[in-house]
């Protein structure tokens, strides 16, 4: 049976010394978990918690994105950087933010090509090459539609990976099919796509919010 990573710990959380405590510190998205001590402490302390870390770590290293205290966008910087990638998005719901986290680490032009912020119908078929009977007939979120920003976008900005969203955040626009919330995501490279479908359960900031942080952690995936 496969358990959230949270339970796949939950002993470790119960077997740590009274005078080291785990913290969970969640953001949209993503969840930081802080081992700090308190009270007296022995002068091994430090090698203690790092051994507890890599406990944890062994755990749930499916989940792991950093080991440092850093935001996503930096993390993704670094990938990028050591992978000497560069990286484009195309968006529709978020209206350029992924590209604007990406851009928000300094030195970000060493790897950052662009955005194509395609909103509308007529952007994603003539600039981006989406198919527009398929708009019109299934609408913008959709797998194919993202696929196929995710890979054009990469031509258009002569890039080496891509991130590419496209959803219904809502107050309207929901149907029965596509309820509120839902939103497709694909991140490509020239050898591969992979795509995949969220549904977000707040309201339209939130859900732009959340929708930026699961591109952000699915492209650092994507690349690893």
């Amino acid at each position: 049976m496969n358990l959230f990573w949270h339970q796949k710990i939950e002993d470790l959380e119960s077997a740590l010394p009274p005078y080291i405590r785990l913290a969970y510190l969640p953001n949209y998205g993503s969840v930081k978990l802080r081992l700090t001590t308190h009270g007296s402490v022995h002068r091994d302390i430090e090698k203690e918690i790092t051994d507890w870390q890599q406990k944890i770590k062994n755990r749930i290293e499916e989940n792991v994105i950093a080991e440092e205290d850093l935001k996503i966008e930096d993390v993704l910087g670094r990938l990028l950087l050591d992978k000497k990638l560069n990286v484009a998005t195309a968006e529709s719901c978020t209206g350029g933010m992924i590209g604007s986290r990406i851009s928000d680490v300094p030195g970000s032009s060493r790897y950052f090509k662009g955005a194509v912020v395609s909103y509308a119908y007529d952007v994603k078929s003539e600039v981006l090459g989406v198919d527009p009977e398929h708009l019109l007939r299934e609408g913008a979120v959709s797998e194919y539609t993202v696929k196929k920003m995710a890979q054009e976008v990469l031509n258009v900005m002569n890039a080496e990976v891509s991130v590419a969203v496209s959803g219904i955040l809502g107050p309207g626009g929901a149907t029965d099919e596509k309820p509120l919330g839902t939103v497709w995501m694909a991140w490509a490279s020239k050898e591969k796509t992979h795509s995949k479908v969220f549904h977000f359960r707040y309201d339209r900031w939130r859900n732009k919010e959340s929708v930026v942080q699961a591109a952000l952690i699915g492209l650092i995936k994507f690349i690893q």
